[in-house]
């Protein structure tokens, strides 16, 4: 279950970082 919360996190954080890009 870590690992799903883990990849939950990493896409919400590659998420923001690509709607700050644009």
């Amino acid at each position: 279950s870590v690992m799903a919360i883990v990849t939950c996190i990493i896409g919400l954080h590659f998420g923001h970082v690509l709607v700050h890009f644009k």
